[in-house]
């Protein structure tokens, strides 16, 4: 399932995985207009926040190139590197 809110600039996604036939526990990704990813949420668990957020799409990168990217994640107010 996708969620769209707002447009232009304001527009976000949370897209929601379920695994099996329940929804239990679903993962929300949340993702802005740029196509970075902000959060992640599972179930009850405590939600990840990305610092810078990540982005989603690499369509810049031919086969066998590599990225990465530096981001500090934040889970229950402590951040993690």
């Amino acid at each position: 399932m996708m969620e769209i809110n707002g447009d232009a600039a304001a527009k976000t996604w949370l897209w929601k995985h379920t695994w099996g036939e329940k929804d239990e526990n679903p993962g929300i990704l949340h993702i802005d207009a740029e196509k970075r990813m902000h959060q992640i949420g599972v179930g009850t668990a405590p939600s990840l926040t990305f610092a810078p957020a990540i982005p989603m799409e690499w369509t810049e990168l031919k086969p066998g190139e590599a990225k990465s990217v530096e981001s500090k994640m934040t889970v229950m107010g402590f951040e993690v590197a």
